[in-house]
């Protein structure tokens, strides 16, 4: 009984953001064009299509054990409507890829475990993750994904 409570209050501590909602990662700056002087310039009404470089149509997972090892899925499939748990589908379903659980649904899931590894509770070490750099502030079924996003889990003390 008392493992299920330490689960409900690390579930309750680290799902509380929820009720403001999982915001996109954040936009990338402004794109830059070279004028026919040779010089660069920002401008948001100039056609760049062709001095940008391609948006890669892909996620990157990496999984840090926090013990030595990682996996990396450097080429997941961007969909429309992606989000960090549709990532984690992908790779369960990779020849390599790994297996985990979760807790609760939608709003409300978080991981549980991934291969042997399972969350410990409050004051812990539990799967914890981040979109390009940035922690988590919501639900990983909820936390919505853009081409070129990188998501790491980590299994760690959350800080």
């Amino acid at each position: 009984m008392l493992d299920w409570l330490n689960r409900r209050i690390w579930a309750t501590a680290l799902l509380l953001p929820i009720a403001a909602g999982c915001q996109p990662p954040v936009a990338s700056s402004p794109s830059v064009s070279t004028t026919e002087e040779g010089s660069s310039a920002a401008s948001p009404t100039s056609d760049t299509r062709a001095a940008t470089a391609p948006i890669s149509l892909t996620i990157d997972l990496t999984i840090d054990y926090h013990d030595g090892s990682q996996k990396r899925y450097p080429a997941i499939p961007w969909h429309s409507g992606m989000t960090v748990r549709d990532a984690l589908t992908w790779v369960a379903q990779h020849p390599r890829g790994v297996t985990w659980s979760q807790q609760g649904e939608g709003e409300m899931s978080f991981l549980s475990q991934i291969e042997d590894l399972n969350g410990h509770g409050v004051g812990q070490k539990n799967w914890i993750y981040r979109v390009n750099g940035k922690l988590a502030d919501c639900s990983f079924a909820a936390q919505p994904l853009q081409p070129g996003d990188a998501v790491l889990w980590e299994f760690a003390e959350y800080r």
